[in-house]
């Protein structure tokens, strides 16, 4: 009986010990991704991240200077930049004059760690909303423009409020997060 009795004790201490640890990670990881704010990108890298998961069609329009060369190749990078190499006898080099950039559509999902998660279409300059989700305590989600010149999705609670905006600006994708500053 005593026996029984010692098992039982050392399996409840064991338990709430396994709970005690479990609750401390618990937290500890919560306190570290609670109320992160959101990374400001910069618009070159938030266009090369467009560019690197876009298919891409290039259209260059030659200026008017005419070149006769062997061999050519023209390389776009994910950033836009046009390269034309020529090779071969006479070779010349010439810069595009314009060049157009056309993407195909695609989503993209934008987050605010605890707050909320917002998906949205790109097709060259329209946006629209295809879905928002709540991810803090007490928040709430609130469609304020669906597109296509605009997306812009409030997330607010009793204390702060994060507004999400999207738009195409002169061919750029311009979007994220914003909030008005609150109480902590």
């Amino acid at each position: 009986m005593l026996k029984r009795i010692g098992i039982i004790v050392v399996w409840v201490a064991a338990t709430v010990g396994t709970a005690a640890i479990t609750l401390a990670a618990v937290s500890s990881a919560g306190r570290q991704v609670a109320d992160r704010p959101a990374v400001p990108v910069a618009g070159a890298d938030l266009a090369a991240r467009f560019a690197a998961n876009t298919t891409t069609s290039t259209t260059a329009v030659a200026s008017s200077s005419t070149t006769t060369t062997t061999a050519a190749a023209t390389t776009t990078t994910a950033s836009g930049v046009t390269t034309t190499t020529t090779s071969g006898p006479g070779a010349t080099t010439t810069t595009a004059g314009t060049t157009t950039t056309v993407a195909k559509s695609q989503n993209l999902t934008f987050e605010q760690p605890g707050v909320g998660r917002v998906t949205i279409s790109v097709e060259g300059s329209a946006v629209g909303y295809v879905s928002s989700v709540v991810l803090g305590s007490g928040y709430r989600a609130e469609v304020d423009d669906a597109g296509p010149e605009k997306v812009a999705v409030k997330f607010e609670n009793e204390h702060r409020e994060y507004v999400f905006t999207a738009r195409v600006v002169d061919g750029t994708l311009q979007a994220g997060f914003s909030t008005d500053g609150g109480e902590d």
